[in-house]
C-alpha cells in the first residue's frame, strides 16, 4: 500500500521564510482551512496543496516480483517443451545466509541437480554433462522456443512490457534513494 504525505506548500514557504528572514522576525501565520499564508506587510498569496505519493523500496520489489511470476507462469503454460519451463526459487549462495531470487530452466536445474549428485556420490565430472556444456549445445533450441511463445502470445508480450517498466521503476528509486550508501534502512 502507498504510503501518502500531504505537503502544504504554506507550510514550505514559512519555513522559507524563517530561513531567510530570522526565525524571530518569521511571524507567518498559516490558515487552516484554506492554503492562504499571510506574512507581516506582505500581500496574501493562495497556494495549492501538493499530494506526494510514494512507495517503500520492498514494495515496489514485491510489485516487481509478482510480475516476473505472472509472466513465467503463463510462459510455462504456453510453452510446450517442460525442459524449457522456468522457475524460480530463494537460494541462499555458500558463504552468506542472505536469500537471493534465482529462476532457471528446468533443464539447467536438473543438470545441477545431476552434478551435485555425481560430486557427492564420488563419480567426478566424467559421470555427467555439465550445466554449462548443456546450455551450449541447448541455447539455440530453447531460443527458437521462446521467440516462437512470444510471437503467437501477444499478451505475454505486454507481461514482459509491464516487467521491464516495473525493473527500470524500480532501479531508477534504488538509485536515488541510496545516493552513494551501501545500504538503505525503511
Amino acid at each position: 500500500m502507498a504510503k501518502r504525505f500531504l505537503v502544504m506548500p504554506g507550510v514550505l514557504a514559512l519555513a522559507a521564510t524563517a530561513l531567510l528572514h530570522g526565525a524571530e522576525s518569521a511571524t507567518a501565520q498559516v490558515d487552516s482551512s484554506s492554503s492562504a499564508m499571510s506574512v507581516p506587510g506582505e500581500q496574501t498569496m493562495e497556494l495549492e496543496a501538493v499530494e506526494v505519493i510514494g512507495k517503500k523500496l520492498h514494495q515496489l520489489q514485491s510489485e516487481l516480483i509478482e510480475t516476473q511470476d505472472r509472466f513465467y507462469a503463463l510462459y510455462n503454460k504456453l510453452n510446450t517443451n517442460d525442459d524449457f519451463d522456468i522457475h524460480c526459487t530463494m537460494h541462499a549462495p555458500i558463504g552468506t545466509r542472505i536469500e537471493k531470487r534465482q529462476c532457471r530452466l528446468e533443464f539447467l536445474r536438473e543438470a545441477t541437480a545431476a552434478e551435485g549428485q555425481n560430486f557427492f556420490l564420488g563419480r567426478g565430472a566424467t559421470a555427467g554433462i555439465s550445466p554449462q556444456t548443456l546450455w551450449f549445445t541447448r541455447e539455440d533450441e530453447y531460443r527458437k522456443a521462446i521467440k516462437s511463445v512470444l510471437e503467437t502470445h501477444p499478451e505475454l508480450i505486454e507481461l514482459a512490457e509491464e516487467w521491464q517498466r516495473r525493473q527500470t521503476r524500480y532501479e531508477n528509486a534504488r538509485q536515488e534513494r541510496l545516493e552513494g550508501r551501501l545500504v538503505l534502512f525503511e
